[in-house]
């Protein structure tokens, strides 16, 4: 096979044309071709090296290839991880990429409310035959985790005075709209409201998760229990479909609580 000279004189053919087009990006080095245009070569040079500031940069004379009729191609045995850009014209080292592409994706945060002590104020202190005039009831907790508080989002303790209501948590206009019963501390005012924490109300119980959308339609929904509660919550609201979560009781149906994105 003959040896090519890459020492001769550039060619000057009309029908010659030199490209950058098989330029190759190695481990720790670029791999180029010269067009003949020195001046062009030189701010191809530089643009490679923008591009790249952590490999090498190599550009070879290919004239007595073209002058037979042929070009080039590359054969390399590693390749380099894709390199993003931090802003146009310029890429981040691929070590640097490489390194943020491995690191995990952080986890989706999310905050569990209760219901405002608001909403049941004008109740609280009014006679039984009042009450049950509204269709609401009193109610003494005889037992511990018996009784969930919507406002507090706790179990109430044996003894304590409670308010069994027809609550609306769904009030939208939809044909999800809904209401069911609830559990209301007589005079609780702390409204529960925290961060990637699953409340004692829910922890232990079975939990029915349904995620709606904007158009307050369910998107998804999930049936978990509470000490698993926490991974699933964060997987729904990765569907930027779902705008927010009702958590309830999956056993008795009653609304438990409302679940966003912190």
């Amino acid at each position: 096979m003959a040896r090519l000279d890459i020492t001769e004189t550039r060619i000057t053919t009309d029908g010659f044309a030199a490209s950058y087009v098989h330029t190759q990006v190695c481990n720790g080095v670029i791999i180029a071709t010269q067009s003949g245009d020195r001046r062009i070569d030189h701010a191809a040079r530089g643009a490679l090296e923008d591009l790249y500031p952590d490999r090498g940069n190599t550009m070879f004379n290919v004239d007595p290839l073209g002058k037979v009729g042929g070009s080039t191609d590359w054969t390399t045995q590693q390749v380099p991880a894709a390199c993003f850009p931090q802003h146009p014209g310029r890429a981040k080292p691929c070590s640097a990429a490489s390194s943020e592409q491995s690191q995990p994706e952080p986890p989706m945060s999310y905050r569990i409310t209760g219901l405002s002590h608001a909403l049941f104020a004008p109740l609280f202190g009014k006679s039984d035959a009042e009450l049950a005039m509204l269709g609401v009831e009193r109610v003494i907790a005889d037992a511990p985790s018996c009784y969930p508080d919507r406002i507090t989002m706790r179990d109430a303790d044996a003894g304590e005075t409670l308010l069994l209501l027809n609550h609306q948590h769904q009030p939208a206009n939809s044909p999800y709209q809904s209401s069911h019963a609830i559990y209301v501390i007589e005079g609780a005012t702390d409204t529960y409201d925290a961060v990637d924490e699953i409340p004692p109300v829910m922890a232990h119980r079975l939990l029915s998760l349904r995620g709606f959308n904007t158009a307050d339609k369910i998107e998804d929904g999930r049936v978990v229990p509470g000490a698993e509660a926490d991974a699933t919550i964060r997987d729904m609201l990765r569907n930027n479909k779902i705008r927010y979560i009702h958590a309830h009781n999956a056993g008795h149906g009653c609304y438990s609580g409302l679940i966003t994105r912190a």
